[in-house]
């Protein structure tokens, strides 16, 4: 039978690389608790590591402490005299991350290249002769082979993008490294990106729980060209044992779906192993218990989860190469006091690689 998963050691620090619009988004959310479902975030895409769509939309209200219309007084024709407008106190503030549906992200290999893995595996469970389905205690064997195609099938849809349903995995990319070449060039075109540190352990769902090891949470990304071991192994043995030994086949779209839509989670951090340099984490969000919402990017609509973190999430930032290099690093320790990111200051960084 299939081991237990090994407990998923967090790093110290996380890095999430951006453009000066994703910091300014991720770090500027007021008015709401950081644990509150749904509070709102300024209107700028996070970015990540690997994604490299970071257009902004601009917000149509006033931003807090601007003018205030002037009101009419009860009958007499003249005008009271302008509210008093506190600005927010800076412990209101919290960083909010955009976790993106994986289904649209830029490069639709990286959903799909874990998925390709657990259906050759389940097609070699079907035709094996030595695999778990010629264990003489299976019952049903006939409907219980015929679901396990309906997966395969299902995969298929998801690869070929003839699939019709959403698959509710949304993520978000971070780095084990502040300061990647690579990562530069992605954000800002090399001549203005960041990476905003955080606390891993201020992350929810990553806490080793069952949930966690479902694949929710944060997870380090697994680099692979076609091997199959590690979190995505075990995943799907544990499907094929359970569908193989139990008292009723299933069979259906929507069971099928619902497979799938587990084996997604843990699939999405899987990459290809060309990508192993990014040396990347994964956070991994569910989308079953309430609505997502939408962002433009070139290629039209993605729909994406809000993430609430308290204050003390960030530790720290890291500043790009380029010809403002010296005016950003000036700038974004004043976003962090202004903010009430203070804390984050002693941990502020130039990038020692060379602009060209």
């Amino acid at each position: 039978m299939t081991t237990p998963l090994k407990a998923v050691a967090l790093p110290k620090t996380l890095w999430h690389y951006t453009d000066a619009a994703g910091l300014i988004g991720i770090l500027k959310n007021a008015a709401k608790s950081p644990t509150t479902p749904g509070a709102p975030a300024a209107k700028a895409p996070t970015g990540a590591s690997g994604d490299t769509d970071t257009s902004v939309d601009e917000e149509a209200s006033a931003a807090p402490g601007g003018p205030v219309d002037e009101q009419p007084a009860n009958g007499t024709g003249t005008t009271s005299p302008p509210a008093t407008v506190t600005a927010p106190d800076p412990r209101e503030y919290h960083p909010v991350l955009w976790a993106s549906a994986a289904q649209f992200l830029n490069d639709h290999r990286e959903l799909v290249h874990g998925l390709e893995m657990v259906k050759k595996y389940i097609e070699n469970v079907l035709t094996s002769k030595t695999s778990i389905l010629n264990a003489a205690k299976v019952t049903n064997l006939a409907a219980k082979k015929k679901f396990l195609r309906k997966i395969c099938t299902t995969i298929d849809e998801i690869i070929d993008k003839k699939y019709d349903f959403f698959l509710h995995c949304y993520t978000i990319s971070f780095s084990e490294k502040p300061d990647m070449l690579s990562q530069w060039r992605a954000y800002g075109s090399g001549v203005g990106g960041f990476s905003i540190g955080f606390d891993p352990s201020r992350f929810p769902r990553s806490d080793n729980s069952a949930v966690h090891q479902a694949g929710l949470g944060l997870h380090k990304v697994q680099y692979k060209r076609s091997e199959f071991d590690g979190d995505l192994e075990w995943a799907a043995k544990l499907m094929v044992e359970q569908e193989v030994f139990s008292l009723k086949a299933r069979s259906g779209q929507y069971q099928a779906h619902t497979t799938v839509q587990a084996l997604a989670f843990i699939a999405a951090s899987v990459k290809h192993v060309g990508f192993k340099e990014e040396e990347e984490w994964r956070f991994v969000e569910p989308g079953f218990f309430d609505l997502p919402e939408f962002r433009s990017n070139p290629a039209g609509l993605v729909p994406y989860r809000e993430l609430h973190l308290d204050a003390e999430a960030v530790t720290g930032v890291w500043v790009g190469p380029g010809p403002n290099q010296y005016e950003n690093y000036i700038a974004v320790k004043s976003l962090l006091s202004r903010f009430g990111y203070g804390s984050t200051l002693a941990n502020v960084h130039r990038s020692e690689t060379p602009f060209r």
